[in-house]
């Protein structure tokens, strides 16, 4: 796990100097993806230099420092992420005759590149990753992403030069740098709480999106494809569904769901395993345990928050498995305190508030290990979620009544939603309007936090995301499936995965994800729905089915732990709260209607729980923007 990032001038308006200086500047603002060594690598008569922060996992020795140049000298690498698979890499390239010079997966990933190309690699490669690869012979650059985006890259032109690197706040270093807001980002961040792929919140930065290869030539054309699409695996998948027993699903599962968490657990640091009161973990542990001679795994324990508390029922799980378990206390005090750090540790604005409970668990587990496992994944795959059956149970209901009736109960839903009374329940009125409809058009989509951008940032253009374009879906024959594949392509990476990845890297700590392995992804779609979700809530059926036999524990809800932000914004983080929700500074920046912002905040202020979410986006945008220097 490291930190990368890349500077290529291809008309030399920098010299050799300048190059490295900023490659090195790049990297040095992700010293807490890599900790432990700083390397950088120059080509100054092609105008390119790379610069690299390492967190030594695998081959902990200088042998497996980046950048790494193939024995060949044609591929130069900086590379982020795990190849789970590099050992059979190794083994097919030895049987070929080629000779390592150490035991690093990126010495195995760049010398598959020299052998057989970058597109060969991937179709190859097994894990978590992003990369840039120079090819010395054609002068082009390679950028690529990991096939469900567990690992981040962002490109971009600025001032005249191409740029890279794992987190946007990286670029900050290039010469003249200053934050360009993207106004279309910044509208599909009100309404989703993060700003969602290929858009930044910086228009002239781009995040690849998963299974991503991007290819840059020095003319400056760039072509992009796609090694690893979820639209097509759900498509093949589905098509080969058969009839299974659920005894044959079940050992299928548990075989895979074993051969990724065995994968996961390779490294040459120590390797532990979040364990909550939930199936996801508890199916990852349970795998962990039957795959290693001695399983570690860590709860963490809020015992002034009794409703989020895990730690009781995660104790038997441990006891039941034998691992070596670790409870890591964290005080309401400790929490309260960690959510400045917590917001700053994301690169971009980042609403959802379970990232300060990602922020401080991650912070706590480190202590213990290098490597983490998490459960991550779960609901979206297995169908977890509760809207999930909410929405099938109301679609269900609907199709009896008749199309011509459902318009009309609509068009009225539609009319009074636009109503001012009706302004506290606009958002649930246009839903149920949505719903009663039948429309696929945000079906079953996650509450917008501002359903109407425009009512909050002015400037902010009409914007859609995955969920507005059902023509993008592959065809599936339920609500919840379609609800599952919106949230797998979307959320999942864009939400999910980002949460982990920049709360826990910026504890130096490496997640990694057994349940989103490509291969269980497939799995999960090509078996029959009624059996991998269930015809009813919790949703999950198999792999409760599967931790139900493989964990003599009762299962128990899962709590987790959502902080009680109303509470706190109303409480111990008021102060902070309102100088981040100023009037006079929100209309200096100009970009924000101070005083929608002000009318919420007071209502939050009141007790109008509802209001919460969407002041506590704007909180998080205005503390994003204070700790890079943005004008928002």
């Amino acid at each position: 796990m490291c930190g990368i990032a890349g500077i290529w001038d291809a008309g030399h308006r920098l010299d050799a100097g300048d190059l490295r200086r900023v490659a090195d500047g790049m990297a040095s603002r992700l010293v807490h993806r890599g900790p432990d060594r700083a390397g950088s690598w120059l080509d100054g008569a092609h105008g390119i230099a790379f610069g690299f922060r390492r967190l030594a996992i695998v081959d902990t020795t200088r042998a497996g420092d980046q950048p790494m140049t193939s024995q060949d000298g044609r591929w130069t690498i900086v590379f982020n992420g795990e190849i789970y698979n590099h050992a059979g890499l190794r083994g097919r390239l030895e049987s070929r005759g080629h000779r390592f010079r150490g035991h690093s997966d990126t010495e195995a990933l760049v010398e598959t590149i020299a052998a057989d190309g970058v597109d060969g690699a991937l179709a190859a490669c097994e894990g978590m990753y992003a990369f840039a690869a120079w090819d010395a012979a054609r002068q082009q650059l390679h950028l690529a992403r990991d096939p469900v985006g567990e690992k981040p890259l962002l490109c971009g032109r600025v001032r005249g030069s191409f740029a890279f690197a794992s987190e946007l706040g990286a670029f900050e270093a290039l010469d003249g740098f200053a934050y360009d807001l993207d106004d279309a980002a910044l509208a599909m961040y009100l309404r989703l709480g993060y700003v969602p792929a290929p858009r930044t919140i910086d228009r002239r930065i781009t995040k690849l999106e998963p299974g991503s290869h991007v290819v840059v030539d020095p003319n400056g054309g760039i072509d992009v494809t796609r090694h690893w699409s979820i639209a097509e695996i759900v498509r093949t998948s589905v098509a080969r569904r058969a009839p299974v027993t659920l005894d044959e699903a079940v050992d299928t599962l548990r075989a895979r769901i074993h051969a990724a968490v065995g994968a996961r657990c390779i490294a040459d640091v120590p390797v532990g395993a979040f364990l909550s009161s939930g199936v996801d973990s508890r199916a990852v542990v349970a795998a962990m345990a039957a795959t290693r001679s001695q399983a570690t795994t860590f709860t963490v324990s809020f015992p002034e928050l009794a409703n989020h508390d895990e730690a009781s029922t995660a104790r038997q799980v441990a006891s039941a498995l034998a691992t070596d378990h670790h409870e890591l206390v964290v005080t309401a005090s400790e929490a309260i305190g960690a959510v400045p750090d917590a917001i700053a540790a994301y690169d971009e604005p980042f609403a959802d508030p379970a990232a300060i409970s990602s922020f401080v668990i991650s912070r706590a587990a480190r202590s213990v290990v290098t490597v983490a496992l998490s459960g991550d994944g779960g609901d979206e795959l297995f169908g977890g979620y509760p809207r999930y059956h909410r929405m099938a149970r109301s679609a269900g209901r609907l199709a009896r009544i008749p199309a011509p009736v459902r318009r009309g109960v609509a068009a009225s839903l539609g009319r009074a939603a636009r109503t001012p009374p009706a302004a506290r329940w606009r958002e649930r009125l246009l839903k149920a309007a949505a719903l009663t409809r039948g429309s696929d058009r945000s079906l079953g989509a996650p509450g917008a936090i501002w359903p109407d951008p425009r009512s909050v940032a002015p400037a902010a253009p009409p914007v859609t995301t995955l969920w507005d374009t059902p023509e993008r879906w592959p065809c599936l024959g339920s609500t919840v499936e379609r609800m599952m594949f919106v949230d797998q392509a979307l959320s999942l990476p864009e939400q999910m995965l980002t949460k982990v990845d920049r709360a826990s890297m910026r504890s130096s700590l490496e997640v990694r994800s057994p349940l989103v392995a490509p291969a269980l992804v497939e799995l999960a779609w090509s078996l029959p729905p009624e059996l991998v979700v269930g015809e009813s809530a919790p949703g999950k059926a198999l792999l409760r089915e599967l931790v139900a036999r493989d964990v003599a524990v009762g299962l128990e809800p899962k709590r987790g732990f959502d902080p009680p932000i109303g509470a706190w914004m109303r409480g111990p983080l008021r102060s902070w709260c309102a100088e981040l929700l100023d009037p006079r500074e929100i209309d200096r920046a100009g970009v924000l209607s101070a005083r929608t912002v002000d009318a919420a905040w007071k209502r939050v202020l009141d007790g109008r729980d509802e209001e919460v979410l969407r002041v506590w986006s704007i909180v998080a945008l205005r503390a994003w923007a204070r700790s890079h220097d943005a004008a928002l």
